[in-house]
This record gives C-alpha cells, structure tokens and sequence, in this order.
C-alpha cells in the first residue's frame, strides 16, 4: 500500500513540474515596441486618407468627363438643329446657300456664334429716317417669323444704320432709329405667333458698319436689321460636375486596441 501512494505522489509531482517546464515565460511589451506600433498605426490611416483622396479626384475627373462628352453631344445636336433651320428657311426664299449671294429681297442666311441670323436691308423695311414697316416686308417678316414660331429659341432684332448723321427725322440720332426699327420688327414677329418671352430688341447704330470688297463702307447694307436666332441654351440639359471636397475625409475604420503591457508576478 506503502509503495502504490508514494507512486501516485511521485506522478503528480512529476507531471507538475513537466508542465510547469512546457510553459513560455510571459515577457512586457517595451516602450520602443509601443512606439513601433503607433507610428504603424498613423502611417495605416494616412495611407487610408491618400486612397480616399484619389478615389474622391477619380470620381470627379469622371463626372467632369461624363459632363464634357454630355456637352459636346448636345452642342452637336443643336448645331444640326439649327443648320436644319437654316436650310428650311433658304428653301423657303430666305436667303442664300452662300452668304455672299443675297436672297430675293436682299436678304442674307448667316452662321455665327451662339447662333445664327438673318439679315434683312433696312430700305426693304423702312422709309428714309422712318421706324414704320414698309408693306412690301412683310411677305419676308412674315416667313421668318412662321419657320420660328415653333421653336424655342430665344430671338434678339437688331437695328443697325449707316455712318450718315440723320438731318431729317423724328429720330435726333441714328442710335435712337436703329432701336425704334428693332422695336417695330420685333412687334411684328410678335404678331405673327412668336411668344414675347423669346422677343427682345436692341439697336446699335452705325456701331458695326458694313464694307464692299474695296474696304469702303457700304451704306445700303450697312442699314439692316437683323434677326438673330440664339442656340437653344445647353445649360438646362447639361448639370456642372459636383466639387469634390477641398480636403479628403478620413474613412471611418475600426481603432485597433493596443496590446497592454503583461506583468509577471514575482
């Protein structure tokens, strides 16, 4: 009996003492290792901030793109529209295929920016030093106004004169007679079915004369009034791209606790 306890007590020493050896001592996390793991920490989060920050530049540069491409299809899309315009009117008598040749009464079908125009002479109009339509414009006038009654462009008439101050004339000066001109085709276009809201007028006087081949100015031509038809306004079809924010936002991550110093007992 003796010898069957002192073995048990011998295993169970044994076997404490062995497992008491397969155990690793548990060591303090140092100072240097803490400061190691913090710097690893901050240069993880700048990181994070810097892809944030070229995600945020990618998504705008593709916005700006997208807005670009958007632009110029509509731009196309109105440039065909208004060249489309352009022909009915030419088919219709108004004007020329070249702008250099003048149509039936004089009048010119011209392209320029924003927008196009059509110049009519201000003798077919008008009297001399008179704002009164004359009847014989009202067959061109009138054509005009129906091939844009239905559209939505906005419509400005332009009163121009020659470089010959007025002597007589209810008008006291050739800017005064080039908008009362404006103002009478303007009021004719809109009878004629355009809606005022798209009607405006304004005159210019002898501000933009025009010249014959020789540079001289070339007075019959020089009075005019011009309608001019704008290109439908892109803006409202086209949104600016959004601003990407001045400063990247830090993404939101997940703070990872920092391993906390161990102490061994004595």
């Amino acid at each position: 009996m003796k010898s069957t306890k002192w073995g048990v007590a011998l295993s169970v020493v044994g076997g404490t003492l062995l497992l008491a050896g397969c155990q690793e001592p548990v060591k303090m996390v140092s100072a240097a290792q803490m400061e190691n793991y913090r710097q690893l920490e901050r240069l993880n989060e700048q990181q994070a901030a810097q892809i944030t920050s070229l995600q945020i530049e990618r998504d705008r540069l593709t916005r700006e793109n997208e807005a670009i491409l958007l632009r110029m299809e509509t731009k196309d899309k109105l440039l065909a529209a208004q060249t489309a315009l352009m022909n009915e009117m030419k088919k219709d008598g108004i004007g020329q295929n070249e702008t250099s040749v003048l149509g039936k009464e004089g009048e010119e079908v011209v392209r320029t920016k924003g927008g196009f125009f059509v110049r009519v002479p201000g003798d077919l109009c008008f009297g001399p030093g008179a704002a009164t339509l004359k009847s014989e414009a009202m067959p061109t006038l009138k054509k005009i106004a129906g091939h844009l009654k239905n559209k939505n462009n906005k419509i400005e008439v332009r009163g121009y004169s020659d470089s010959q101050p007025i002597k007589v004339s209810h008008w006291k000066s050739n800017l005064e007679l080039s908008t009362a001109r404006a103002k009478a085709v303007e009021d004719m276009l809109k009878t004629n079915g355009i809606a005022a809201d798209r009607l405006s007028h304004k005159g210019f006087g002898d501000s933009d004369l025009l010249m014959d081949a020789n540079g001289k100015e070339d007075q019959k031509r020089s009075r005019r009034v011009e309608v001019f038809i704008a290109d439908e306004a892109a803006a409202d079809t086209v949104k600016a791209p959004e601003k990407a924010p001045a400063k990247a936002t830090t993404p939101t991550t997940v703070k990872k606790e920092e391993p906390k110093p161990v102490v061994v007992p004595k």
